[in-house]
């Protein structure tokens, strides 16, 4: 079984609208030696003599700008010998997984779908930007915290894997432990904390050899906390940093002891409200803006980002 004869028909069509709307058709014809042959005898055979174009490979022999998109044989029903094979142009932009498509590769190797967005929210805080503690005039904090309006950088990044990565059972909600890289910007360590992952079902696909390739979806995001980094170089990123006060303080005379922090009246009165603490578990005797410790605690199991999808 084979074709005997393959010529261009006459008979084009197009319609021409914006520069990124435009289609167009072109049909050539087939002629075989068995009636039985099927489609795929005919599309091959113009493939294998470069006579029909390429779906996503070929652009418009006049008019570039315009790809095929699909070639379409059907045989005639009146003469089976004979198949009519109409291929498609379009110049509409493509969409990313017709981009991907086009190349004809393996899904493990599409590039991954990356985007970016802020996540906004009420946060306490107990410093200003420069650093320094937020107190009243007479330098005491304030209690409750005082609240403000927050934005964090969220990206969210989607990529084909072959198996998911085993770092997801113990990481979910994961700090980076060293630097990585995401569209060309570097992300400090500990500026970034996975938010979420999501696995889909898995999928089949086709390589450049038209070999099938089972993969899963990844989906993972990452929020991140650059505020220390932005200010003043701190590395803290998502490390716990309470401003270091309370209603006790270490004993002058013996530093194993505690003892109730009181006012200065005559009777001495205990505190109605938290007192700064110097980092070392004594009382700042003036306090001030400049004068509050912030303690640093790891809150966060810690790994490297690079060992999950990052393009």
């Amino acid at each position: 079984m084979s074709v005997t004869r393959m010529f261009p028909l006459i008979g084009k069509s197009g319609s021409f609208g914006p520069t990124n709307d435009t289609s167009a058709s072109r049909k050539w014809i087939a002629i075989t030696d068995n009636k039985f042959d099927d489609e795929i005898v005919v599309v091959n055979y113009g493939w294998a003599n470069s006579i029909l174009p390429g779906p996503y490979r070929d652009r418009h022999p006049t008019y570039p700008r315009m790809l095929c998109r699909s070639v379409d044989p059907e045989q005639d029903s009146q003469s089976p010998f004979k198949w009519v094979i109409t291929a498609k142009y379009s110049s509409v932009p493509l969409s990313q997984q017709q981009q991907q498509q086009q190349q004809t590769i393996s899904p493990i190797d599409w590039p991954a779908k990356i985007s970016w967005k802020t996540n906004k929210y009420q946060k306490a805080i107990t410093k200003d930007i420069n650093g320094n503690a937020i107190v009243n005039s007479a330098g005491d904090p304030f209690d409750p915290p005082k609240e403000i309006p927050r934005s964090r950088w969220v990206v969210t990044i989607t990529k084909n894997v072959l198996q998911v990565p085993a770092a997801v059972l113990l990481y979910a909600d994961g700090v980076n432990s060293t630097q990585f890289i995401v569209q060309g910007i570097a992300v400090p360590t500990g500026a970034a904390k996975v938010q979420d992952i999501s696995v889909s079902e898995q999928q089949a696909g086709y390589d450049a050899n038209g070999n099938t390739v089972l993969y899963y979806v990844f989906t993972w995001s990452f929020e991140m906390e650059l505020l220390n980094f932005r200010k003043n170089g701190s590395s803290a990123g998502w490390q716990l940093q309470p401003l270091d006060q309370g209603y006790r303080c270490k004993d002058p005379n013996d530093a194993s002891k505690r003892i109730n922090i009181t006012t200065n009246d005559v009777p001495k009165q205990l505190i109605s409200s938290p007192a700064l603490l110097d980092g070392n578990g004594n009382q700042v005797a003036n306090p001030s803006t400049s004068s509050g410790v912030f303690l640093a605690f790891d809150v966060f199991l810690k790994f490297d980002f690079n060992s999950f999808p990052l393009a």
